[in-house]
């Protein structure tokens, strides 16, 4: 057990420091060109981080992003950032959105292929099934978690009497929040697989695992 959590908190520790090295390249690249600090790649890995484990593992990731965020805030001046209601809270919310979206895609999923087996219809392929099991949900969450991560940010700003739909920071946001959730709804579904890879965690979580307890009984009395 303590080997176990010593890993993990070795992990976290990379974790964290790839996120801040990620996005400080990014902001550094794009922070001279827009008004805002896209996060193309930092954001993406920040949501994996909140769908690949548990419920208790939701907020890591977009906790995670959000004081990388703020510290960063601070380095480059970006005012608005320092606050951590607009910095840290949306990323927060945005892990626990993407979180549950993802979960009830891949539940909705399961019924629908576990129905369709139970009728005699033929089962789908290896890579059939891991794209509608996993890699579609996990693409789906990353994009609700982008978007709720712009929505809630813009609405902050605003909050805080910022000019978060000023024309040019708009046209900025209108750029950069669809390349994000472009880029969540590919590479999240890849750094969930890499992450459970590095952990050894298994791909069947929450409403998988309630699944297969179902089907357990009823295999074992078909068995008798």
């Amino acid at each position: 057990m303590r080997r176990d959590k010593a890993h993990y908190i070795a992990f976290l520790g990379i974790m964290v420091a790839l996120v801040m090295v990620v996005f400080t390249l990014e902001s550094v690249v794009f922070m001279g060109m827009l008004n805002i600090t896209p996060a193309f790649l930092a954001l993406p890995l920040a949501l994996a981080l909140c769908l690949y484990g548990d419920w208790k593992e939701e907020f890591v990731g977009g906790a995670i992003f959000g004081i990388c965020s703020f510290i960063l805030a601070v380095i480059f001046a970006d005012v608005p950032f320092m606050n951590p209601l607009i910095s840290i809270m949306p990323r927060l919310i945005m892990g626990v959105a993407a979180y549950w979206v993802y979960h009830f895609i891949s539940f909705l999923i399961n019924k629908i292929l576990n129905l369709r087996e139970s009728k005699g219809k033929p089962t789908l392929g290896m890579k059939a099934d891991i794209m509608l099991r996993e890699t579609l949900p996990a693409g789906i969450g990353g994009v609700f978690g982008a978007l709720t991560n712009t929505v809630l940010v813009l609405l902050m700003i605003w909050a805080f009497g910022g000019d978060a739909f000023a024309p040019a920071f708009s046209a900025a946001i209108v750029l950069n929040s669809p390349i994000e959730m472009a880029c969540s709804a590919v590479l999240v579904p890849l750094y969930v697989r890499v992450i459970k890879v590095a952990l050894k965690r298994p791909n069947d979580v929450l409403f998988r695992k309630e699944a297969k307890a179902e089907a357990a009984p009823v295999k074992a009395e078909s068995e008798k």
